[in-house]
């Protein structure tokens, strides 16, 4: 299945607009189902309060440009920040998709369709692929 730009963007858009704190519902949810992937994710955007603002300016960049592959990449490079060691391991990033889709589906209600969450699923490959090959990059540059 190819990447479905136009679906990401208006499943985000609904989700976000019938719950304006959904990225801070992601947070909370990750921080309760897996608290290891939340820890993780505060060693990339920090640990205090602002760190869920970032995630969402970051995760907004990312839909907004999901259609770009530059836009992808800088958003991908704001997700990492400086950090020689990015690498998310396979599982940690299973359990983010799996939050980030649980959350977008519960915020859509009934509006959320089977075709949605196909394509969130190819979206979080290639934004997972993206983090891989930017790790991968910083370690071999070091």
């Amino acid at each position: 299945m190819t990447l479905d730009a136009t679906l990401l963007k208006q499943s985000w858009l609904l989700s976000s607009r019938r719950a304006p704190d959904l990225v801070a519902r992601f947070y909370a949810q990750l921080s309760w189902k897996y608290p290891s992937a939340r820890r993780m994710l505060e060693r990339l955007l920090g640990a205090d309060a602002d760190a869920a603002e970032r995630l969402a300016f970051i995760a907004g960049m990312l839909v907004e440009h999901i259609d770009d592959p530059k836009g992808v990449g800088i958003a991908v490079a704001a997700l990492c920040g400086t950090r020689k060691n990015v690498e998310v391991p396979t599982h940690v990033a299973t359990w983010m998709q799996d939050v980030l889709i649980d959350t977008l589906e519960a915020a859509a209600g009934d509006h959320w369709t089977v075709e949605m969450r196909a394509a969130w699923i190819v979206a979080c490959g290639e934004i997972s692929a993206r983090v891989s090959a930017l790790a991968a990059r910083r370690l071999s540059s070091s």
